[in-house]
């Protein structure tokens, strides 16, 4: 038999088959055979099973098989939000006809009608899930979820900015279909975020292949990175596990260990090995150039992309998988080959095996200047005109920097506090050393206020306060 013959008798086979099989090898189930189907011929030419194995996987090991929950009340659970959907159906085709009348008023007011409809969608099914959030373990939430399947949007109900330019071209991925995952555990949306959008693109194509791919963040602290990551999750309704490394991290702590529990030991899986088997879950490595070497060689198994990535827990035998849906990032102030710069004590070289394991790197830079004040006026309240002040005496002091005068850059995080501060009272001069001054050595502490003193008027500054 062929290897294309071998494709199109696996791709026949029902959903519960191809689950079934997946389970053979240790993957995950999946909620569409068109990401079943490359797992398993890859799986047969790779001869980990045959094409016979396949057809004549049986059903009952299509079940998940990570988490033991009840199977009444989960099916108790997915009858409720189906029974919630078909209602709401039924209550659109009822109303087509005037459906149809409004959308010409509704067209005029909105840029895309069909936002509406979709975002009624989403409240109906979050209402009927709500009873069940309060009572309902961790467990069965993860089953509920995992058993409805994601829908699918076009990129511009999701984002504000769809397009960019490159070499005089304008790339535009408004109508790329993205998937919307409903995790009651998503985080919170931010609106005034600010997407760079040619790394949103970038990351969405990158997570919507088959198999996901990884992205390596870089830049600056305080450029948006860790946001990046999350206000992606938040917009496409997907857990975020945020997991930050330090020298003191340890394989215990983000894939699990033996623990002494009633008088037994049992092993007990950390965050990483959790969130490596939630469906749809975004995981986010922070800080990693700051892991030791041990680490590092535990998660080139987790992150390879390939249908086999996973990790294997000697104290009990088994292998836990990563779920098929599962996309990692990693957030650091490097690019993974160290600091030139010398603000970034104790920073290591990651070595390129682990590198090459990041398909996309993203080199983040601090908004520009009229774009940052408007983000420090939104998030903060203080006037416009004050917050292009903040501004200002950033991008002097991000020179400085560079030239090696200051020892960092002063960070978004930063002149939101100086600006909070102002914004509730307290004096320029007294707000800027609490927020800024006092984040850096003393040597720093002259040319911080150099800057200040050259770019901050604050008689000026008091009037564009509007106080």
């Amino acid at each position: 038999m062929t290897a294309s013959t071998d494709a199109v008798t696996i791709a026949s086979q029902t959903l519960a088959r191809l689950n079934a099989a997946l389970q053979l090898i240790g993957v995950d189930r999946v909620t569409d055979k068109a990401l079943a189907v490359p797992i398993l011929v890859d799986a047969v030419e790779r001869r980990m099973l045959t094409v016979d194995d396949i057809k004549s996987a049986t059903a009952v090991l299509a079940a998940p098989v990570a988490v033991e929950v009840g199977g009444d009340e989960v099916i108790k659970l997915r009858s409720e939000l189906r029974l919630g959907l078909d209602l709401l159906k039924s209550k659109v085709d009822a109303d087509r006809s005037n459906l149809s009348r409004d959308m010409a008023i509704l067209a005029a007011e909105l840029k895309d009608a069909p936002v509406d409809v979709d975002s009624a969608v989403r409240v109906a099914v979050a209402s009927i899930l709500a009873p069940f959030q309060a009572t309902a373990t961790p467990e069965v939430l993860a089953a509920v979820v995992a058993s409805v399947p994601a829908g699918k949007v076009r990129a511009a109900m999701l984002f504000d900015v769809c397009h960019y330019e490159v070499d005089g071209e304008r790339v535009d991925f408004s109508d790329m279909e993205v998937c919307v995952w409903a995790d009651p555990d998503a985080p919170k949306r931010l609106d005034d975020y600010v997407f760079n959008p040619r790394f949103l693109h970038e990351s969405l194509v990158a997570i919507h292949q088959a198999l996901p791919l990884n992205s390596w963040l870089a830049g600056e602290r305080g450029t948006g990175k860790t946001e990046f990551v999350t206000q992606l999750a938040s917009r496409l309704g997907r857990k975020l596990y945020r997991i930050n490394f330090d020298e003191a991290i340890e394989r215990l702590d983000f894939i699990g260990g033996n623990i002494v529990d009633a008088g037994s030991v049992v092993w007990k899986a950390g965050v990483l090995a959790q969130a490596m088997q939630h469906a749809g879950a975004l995981i986010l490595l922070d800080e990693i150039s700051f892991a030791r070497a041990q680490s590092i060689a535990v998660l080139q198994s987790i992150c390879e992309p390939s249908v086999h990535r996973g990790v294997m827990i000697n104290e009990t035998g088994q292998r836990i998988p990563v779920h098929p849906s599962v996309a990692f990032f990693c957030a650091d102030n490097t690019n993974g080959y160290g600091d030139a710069s010398g603000n970034f004590t104790g920073t290591r070289d990651q070595n390129s095996a682990f590198i090459d394991r990041f398909s996309y790197t993203f080199e983040f830079q601090y908004l520009p200047a009229a774009d940052e004040a408007n983000l420090i006026h939104k998030r903060t309240g203080i006037t416009l005109n004050a917050a292009q002040v903040i501004v200002k005496f950033a991008r002097v002091a991000r020179e400085k920097s560079k030239s090696g005068m200051l020892t960092q850059p002063p960070s978004l995080r930063q002149l939101f506090a100086w600006a909070a501060a102002v914004q509730d009272g307290i004096p320029v001069k007294n707000a800027f050393e609490s927020a800024v001054v006092r984040k850096y050595p003393a040597d720093c502490a002259a040319e911080l206020w150099a800057v200040f003193t050259t770019t901050v008027d604050i008689p000026n500054f008091k009037l564009r306060l509007g106080k």
